[in-house]
C-alpha cells in the first residue's frame, strides 16, 4: 500500500520550502556499500596488505562499525592510494562515471521534486543532475556551507559529509564528525535551512540517529520533519515503538511496505510526484486568475484574491508580484489596508520571510505617485 503524501510536504514544495535531506539507505539502491560493507572492506584490505594481523583482525571485526572504521583510517594513514581503492569501490565509483546517461535511477526520481536536496553520501550518481563536471553547483568542502549558498539552492547539491571527489572533504571517522559539527557555520548553515523549511528524510535508519540528533536540535519547535522507512508486513510491533521515537524528536514516521525490499520507495516516490504534478497543474490555474483579477483592475473581487492568500504563502507572493506591475496600484490601497495586508499591524509582518513580498509593490506605488 502506498502511504498517502502529506499534506504539510504538498504546502512546503508550493512554498519552494521542501528539503529533501539523503542518506545511505537511497545510496544502496544504485549500488553503493553500507556502512558494515565498507567496514568489512577496510578490513580486508589491511589483512591482504598485511597491515593487521589475524588476531587484530578478529578484533576489529567485532567492533561497533563506525569505531572500527576510524581505527582503520588511523592504521592506513598517509597510504593515500590504499585508502582510495577502499573509498571507490564503497561509492561504486567506476559504476557512477558510467551511469550519466541513465535517467531512471533513484536520484532521478528524487531530483523530479526540485526540492532543496542535501545528502551525508560520497558517491557521485546525484551529480549529474546539477552538471555533473560544474564544480560550482556541486558543493561539498566547508567552506562552501554558509548562509550566501542558499541562493539559487535548487542548481546546487549540497554533500555535507564530503564528496568521493576529494578524499579530504569526507567525513568518515569519529574524530570528522565531531569537527564538522562542532564548526559554528555548519551548525548555523543548518539552523538557517532547516528552521524555515519542511525536511523529508530518506534512506536513514536508527544507526544513522546521531547524524540526525545533530541536525534536529537545530530544528524549530513549530515544524513538522517527515522520514522515510521501510518496513516487512512482520515489523507492525517494531513499526509502531519507532513512530514513538521518531515522535519525540519532531520527525513523524511514513511507513512503507519493503517486503520486496527497498526499491519499494521508487514506485511510490513516482506517485507522490503525479499526485503533486497534478496539485501543480491547480496553481497554474489559480496564478491565471489572480493575473487576470489584477490586472484587469477587478478590486470588487478582492475577496476571491483573499482566499487564494489564505491558503498559502505561494499566492501571496504571487498577487503582490502582479499588483508591482499595474499600471495603477493605488486602487489596491485600500483593500490591503482593510484586510491588514500592508501597513504597521500588517499580517505579512507577522510571517516569516513575508514582509519582503510586498515591496515591488511599494514601489510601483510610489513611482506612480512621482509621475
Amino acid at each position: 500500500m502506498i502511504p498517502e503524501i502529506p499534506k504539510k510536504i504538498i504546502e512546503a514544495k508550493q512554498e519552494d520550502r521542501l528539503v529533501i535531506f539523503i542518506g545511505a539507505g537511497i545510496s544502496r539502491l544504485v549500488g553503493c556499500q553500507s556502512w558494515e560493507e565498507l567496514k568489512q572492506n577496510f578490513i580486508l584490505e589491511l589483512f591482504n596488505s598485511e597491515e593487521i594481523d589475524l588476531d587484530k583482525r578478529k578484533v576489529l571485526e567485532e567492533m561497533e562499525t563506525l569505531k572500527a572504521i576510524s581505527i582503520c583510517r588511523t592504521i592506513i594513514a598517509d597510504n593515500n592510494i590504499l585508502l582510495r581503492k577502499i573509498l571507490e569501490k564503497a561509492c561504486n565509483y567506476k559504476n557512477s562515471e558510467n551511469d550519466y546517461y541513465n535517467e531512471d535511477t533513484i536520484y532521478d526520481i528524487i531530483s523530479r521534486f526540485e526540492a532543496f536536496c542535501i545528502t551525508t553520501n560520497w558517491d557521485k550518481y546525484f551529480d549529474k543532475n546539477y552538471g555533473f563536471y560544474y564544480n560550482d553547483r556541486i558543493l561539498y568542502k566547508l567552506e562552501h556551507f554558509s548562509y550566501r549558498e542558499i541562493r539559487d539552492y535548487k542548481r546546487k547539491l549540497f554533500h555535507i559529509h564530503g564528496s568521493i571527489r576529494s578524499i579530504k572533504s569526507m567525513v568518515l571517522t569519529i574524530t570528522d564528525y565531531i569537527e564538522l559539527y562542532k564548526k559554528q557555520d555548519v551548525l548555523d548553515f543548518i539552523r538557517n535551512i532547516f528552521n524555515e523549511n519542511t525536511v523529508l528524510f530518506m534512506g536513514y535508519g536508527l544507526k544513522e540517529m546521531e547524524i540526525l540528533r545533530s541536525l534536529t536540535s537545530s530544528f524549530s519547535e513549530d515544524k513538522q520533519h517527515f522520514l522515510l522507512k521501510g518496513f516487512t508486513q512482520s515489523e507492525t510491533t517494531l513499526r509502531s515503538l519507532e513512530e514513538k521515537f521518531y515522535e519525540k524528536m519532531g520527525i513523524k514516521l511514513i511507513g512503507f511496505d519493503s517486503t520486496n525490499g527497498f526499491k519499494e520507495i521508487e514506485s511510490f516516490l513516482k506517485n507522490w510526484l503525479s499526485k503533486l504534478e497534478i496539485e501543480t497543474s491547480f496553481i497554474v490555474e489559480n496564478y491565471e486568475t489572480i493575473e487576470n483579477i489584477v490586472r484587469e483592475g477587478q478590486t470588487e473581487n478582492f475577496s476571491e484574491l483573499r482566499i487564494y492568500m489564505n491558503q498559502n504563502l505561494k499566492y501571496i507572493k504571487k498577487v503582490f508580484q502582479e499588483l508591482a506591475k499595474v499600471p495603477n496600484p493605488i486602487i489596491w490601497l485600500e483593500q490591503l489596508k482593510q484586510n491588514d495586508l500592508i501597513g504597521p499591524n500588517s499580517q505579512l509582518l507577522m510571517r516569516k520571510n513575508c514582509p519582503m513580498v510586498y515591496h515591488g509593490y511599494i514601489r510601483n506605488l510610489i513611482a506612480k505617485e512621482l509621475e
